[in-house]
């Protein structure tokens, strides 16, 4: 195997939303990857936008505004109609988010280096008495606002989207793949009910603890987690695994 191809010819699956699939898909077939796309999770809008609108409105109010993926930064941006609207800081859990807040005119004062509830407390510094919007999908863990609410913050919480299960016919056997990516609690949640039974053969790859958590609680096995809860982390776990699967054979 090719350094430059550490991945060559494994058949990857890439469990991600149809329009964000790319992001994990390019990179593994740039390592030799044959990645294979089957959503498990589309993303909607809320059910209902009129709790979203009034927090904008109440925005300035506000110590600190956290977003917590791109989706939210793109749904928040979209119910935005007062271009004179001032913001308070802004914080953003991860590269993309940053990058999506940015490509909207948004300055970003804080990124935790890990999309871990400890790591952004330490980005956001001291919230005792701080009123904290954070903007988030529907379902969420709950570990980032008890973690806030603990050290004394205020925090509202508003749904700027929802993901919801995808259904999409199986372009594979389980049986001819080598791993399958999750990169979110409700792909892990909806791969379950399509595949409650992994054979040992696949490696099941996980972006991060919550993710893991939630694969497990449906009844997966999880083989590996990302050290580094990003997408480039999830590529970098698969390479490391395959890497010490053909040491050891």
């Amino acid at each position: 195997m090719a350094a430059s191809q550490p991945l060559a010819g494994k058949h990857i699956v890439v469990t991600r939303a149809r329009a964000q699939a790319h992001e994990l898909s390019e990179p593994l077939r740039a390592l030799g990857a044959i990645p294979i796309e089957w959503p498990m999770i589309e993303i909607a809008p809320p059910a209902d936008f009129a709790p979203l609108d009034r927090a904008l409105k109440q925005v300035m109010h506000y110590d600190w505004l956290v977003f917590s993926s791109a989706n939210g930064v793109k749904y928040f941006w979209g119910r935005i109609d007062d271009c004179q609207l001032r913001f308070p800081r802004i914080a953003a859990v991860g590269d993309k988010t940053a990058q999506a807040l940015r490509a909207n005119g948004l300055r970003v004062d804080a990124m935790p280096k890990e999309f871990l509830a400890t790591e952004i407390m330490g980005a956001l510094g001291e919230v005792a008495n701080q009123k904290i919007l954070l903007v988030r999908p529907e379902v969420a863990p709950a570990d980032l606002p008890s973690s806030l609410r603990e050290r004394g913050a205020q925090v509202d919480e508003v749904v700027a989207y929802r993901t919801l299960p995808a259904h999409y016919e199986q372009p594979f056997s389980l049986q001819d793949i080598d791993a399958i990516t999750l990169a979110s609690a409700s792909a892990a949640s909806n791969l379950a009910r399509y595949a409650p039974r992994m054979p040992e053969t696949v490696c099941v790859a996980s972006i991060g603890p919550s993710t893991a958590r939630a694969a497990r609680a449906a009844g997966l096995r999880v083989d590996i987690e990302a050290r580094l809860h990003t997408v480039e982390g999830l590529v970098l776990a698969l390479v490391a695994h395959f890497n010490s699967r053909e040491v050891s054979a």
